[in-house]
């Protein structure tokens, strides 16, 4: 396991970057499809709210395994594509699930607490709101959501990856992601303050720039929907270099190069 100086998160997402751009249909159709399936299981009554996160760990790791061949330059291997779904992997990759369901719970229980049991006024969260009246049970909210969303990272961001690249139990792949996050703590700072920009101010400019140039707000709006799904895939990619600078190249890729 690798300490890495803070540039590494830049780097992370640079490489990401690279890795979209040497096959970009291919991974756009895989994620596509990947979405689609999400998508027809969320449309089974009251089991679809549910099944989509048990099985998002397995699903993301379909597209992360892509994108490591995009890295190693060879063509997709259908059998490491579908390694995700194959026991004993895919039972623990439906325990990490359920513990994603589980901290949604214990996240919306605590939401329901600081609301004293009425949710509605999420609905209503805006900059004015909370500038004038900083105390309010939506502020808290926020700060919950914050809170917890910070500490998802280091617990989730490398568990998939250790689960299927290195036999990992849930608990063991759990504990040397929250390990390694923390060990390279720095790097994973400049990573998503590089995501902040990239992810959520540059789409912004864009969208407002087509607007104004185009004069088709629903144009700028499409093409903000595309550069969404792109940067999804760019996430994953850099996922994948953040695995390999700090854990190495998966065994499974380096044994079909």
């Amino acid at each position: 396991m690798t300490n890495l100086p803070a540039i590494a998160g830049w780097n992370w997402l640079r490489e990401g970057f690279a890795l979209f751009f040497k096959r970009p249909w291919q991974l756009i159709i895989l994620f596509a499809t990947y979405s689609f399936f999400l998508f027809l299981i969320g449309l089974i009554p009251f089991l679809g709210q549910i099944i989509p996160p048990l099985l998002t760990p397995a699903f993301s790791m379909v597209i992360m395994t892509a994108c490591a061949q995009v890295d190693q330059g060879t063509t997709f291997d259908h059998l490491l594509l579908r390694q995700s779904f194959q026991p004993p992997v895919m039972q623990r990759l439906l325990g990490l699930g359920a513990l994603y369901v589980l901290m949604a719970f214990i996240t919306i229980g605590l939401m329901w607490l600081f609301v004293g049991g009425d949710l509605s006024p999420l609905s209503t969260i805006d900059a004015k709101t909370l500038a004038n009246n900083s105390n309010s049970n939506q502020s808290w909210v926020l700060l919950v959501i914050a809170f917890f969303g910070l500490l998802y990272v280091p617990l989730f961001w490398f568990a998939a990856p250790l689960i299927v690249w290195r036999q990992s139990t849930v608990g063991k792949a759990i504990f040397y992601s929250l390990f390694s996050v923390l060990r390279n703590i720095k790097a994973f700072i400049v990573y998503f303050l590089s995501w902040l920009v990239v992810g959520a101010i540059l789409p912004s400019l864009i969208s407002v720039m087509l607007a104004s140039l185009i004069g088709l707000p629903q144009l700028a709006v499409a093409a903000l929907f595309l550069f969404s799904i792109v940067l999804t895939i760019v996430m994953y990619c850099s996922c994948y270099t953040s695995y390999k600078h700090i854990f190495s190249t998966p065994e499974q890729l380096k044994s079909t190069m």
